[in-house]
Parts: C-alpha cells; structure tokens; sequence
C-alpha cells in the first residue's frame, strides 16, 4: 500500500493544501527542503519512511 502524505501551508490566514511536485515530493520553504514518503527497508524493517 502507498502512503499518502498531506501537507498544508499557512496562507492568507487560513491553511491550504500543498500539491506534491512530480516526484510526489513537498517543498518547505521554512526549512529549505523537500519532504515525501519513501518505502524501504531500514533495520530489518520494510516500511514507509518519512524522509528528506
């Protein structure tokens, strides 16, 4: 199963949501970096990982 990952940004007053780029990754311009949703193994587990 694909995660799915929701992000909003304050704008205006109010909290909109974010559309990923192509790759399905979020940029957050306060902290300079892209954000998405990677599944893998990391320590003996497959999972879905936050990463950056």
């Amino acid at each position: 199963m694909r995660a799915k990952l929701e992000v909003r940004h304050l704008q205006n007053g109010r909290y909109e949501m974010q559309p990923p780029d192509a790759a399905g990754r979020f940029w957050i311009q306060p902290l300079e970096l892209f954000l998405g949703v990677w599944r893998g193994e990391r320590l003996a587990q497959t999972l879905n990982w936050l990463r950056w």
